[in-house]
């Protein structure tokens, strides 16, 4: 997808997308998943729609490993935008990122998952995607529960009309 030209595109579909690929296993570990995309309806932005997919998915299997032994089992994502950007928040029922490892969260190879469970890529990988884009990928450190914030802008450097 690196060389896939960006097109414009709903964040609702890069989202549904990511969400159609691990809903069931989500619903299979009672999971519920809350999503509000009402903020972004009607808005458009330029991407590369897999790649954002694929950094949506990573944020959402991210969240169902923080969860799925919790007693309280639930991930949201919740949308905003600005003038110039969009933000898609991926938020879960886990009690966050103990602060003696956020520092080290995006580095490549990093993990906190179990050997053979991840390989510690997904989070500097999605980094990079979201850099591409001009955006990023921040950790809440505010937030009381894990939440993770995609932010895109709403165009691009070199976008041209058309």
């Amino acid at each position: 997808g690196d060389n896939d030209p960006f097109q414009i595109t709903s964040p609702a579909l890069f989202v549904n997308d990511a969400l159609s690929l691990c809903s069931e296993k989500m619903r299979r570990h009672d999971i519920d998943i809350r999503m509000d995309m009402h903020a972004l309806e009607g808005v458009y932005i330029p991407c590369r729609s897999v790649q954002i997919s694929q950094v949506v998915l990573n944020l959402l299997t991210n969240a169902y490993h923080a969860v799925e032994a919790a007693e309280e089992k639930w991930i949201r994502i919740e949308c905003a935008q600005s003038a110039h950007n969009i933000e898609i928040a991926i938020v879960d029922s886990g009690s966050g990122v103990p602060e003696a490892i956020r520092d080290k969260i995006f580095q490549p190879f990093f993990t906190t998952k179990e050997v053979g469970v991840g390989t510690g890529l997904g989070l500097s990988l999605s980094l990079s995607i979201a850099r591409d884009h001009g955006g990023t990928i921040e950790l809440d450190r505010t937030s009381k529960n894990t939440r993770f914030v995609l932010r895109l802008p709403r165009t691009q450097a070199h976008q041209t009309a058309a």
